[in-house]
């Protein structure tokens, strides 16, 4: 067993730990889309704990001492091969035009921009899009999911959080190396860096009247406004289908 997949079942058994000795007043939700919130909460205290005295001051001594340039480079990279489970969602979802798009900017990138270092595919034209298989389950019905959080990890809904595990199972190149340490080093760094981009929030969180409702309903709304994105693409080439039809009808 890898890793990655001792660290999931880990944090999934944390959380069976919490949810039962939460459970109590866990069945009273006060907003539907929140219906574990005594559990949630708990759990929140305790990775805001970790993430003071382990994540936090990893990252900041990860911004503090590499210069921005290399920073920029690391971020190219990390993006790049996240490119990969971009296009089999795009796939997954049946959108041809991002599928081409993205295909497109992870070939121009990983050979013109040195592994994706650099990012000339974007002055090309060919933007950063992201996808997951959340959305993907989104799209094809998985609309409504409880908001959700696991030891260790970032917020998430149930159908997020499933998305995420098989995203970096089964769309990830690391899960593939001979190594198991060597991937679970690749997706610390990588957790690292992105720790590191979130550093500017920290202070709006600190500062919130309630911490866990700011992150709760910062995460649900940006999840909601990439599923209406997903939606949208979906309804608009809907469209497109539908007068490309009546044109060759007529």
């Amino acid at each position: 067993m890898s890793d990655y997949r001792k660290l999931t079942r880990l944090a999934a058994t944390m959380s069976a730990i919490f949810l039962l000795t939460g459970c109590a007043s866990v069945w009273h939700p006060k907003t539907p889309e929140d219906p574990y919130e005594s559990y949630n909460r708990q759990i929140f205290v305790f990775n805001r704990g970790v993430d003071a005295y382990v994540f936090r001051p990893i990252a900041k001594t990860y911004d503090t001492v590499t210069p921005k340039v290399v920073q920029n480079r690391v971020t190219n990279f990390f993006q790049n091969v996240d490119t990969i489970s971009v296009i089999a969602n795009d796939i997954l979802q049946a959108n041809a035009n991002w599928a081409i798009s993205d295909s497109w900017r992870l070939l121009i990138n990983t050979t013109v921009g040195l592994v994706g270092l650099w990012d000339p595919a974007t002055n090309l034209g060919l933007p950063v899009h992201q996808q997951d298989l959340g959305l993907t389950f989104a799209k094809w019905g998985m609309r409504d999911s409880p908001y959700f959080i696991f030891p260790f990890l970032p917020p998430a809904t149930a159908r997020d959080f499933l998305g995420l595990t098989l995203d970096h199972t089964a769309f990830s190149p690391w899960t593939y190396l001979r190594s198991d340490r060597l991937g679970f080093a690749i997706r610390g760094f990588d957790l690292i860096e992105t720790r590191a981009q979130l550093l500017g929030m920290d202070k709006l969180v600190d500062q919130a009247f309630d911490p866990y409702i700011f992150v709760r309903n910062f995460y649900m709304q940006n999840r909601q406004a990439k599923i209406n994105k997903v939606l949208q693409l979906e309804s608009q080439s809907l469209e497109t289908r539908l007068d490309t039809s009546t044109s060759q009808a007529q």
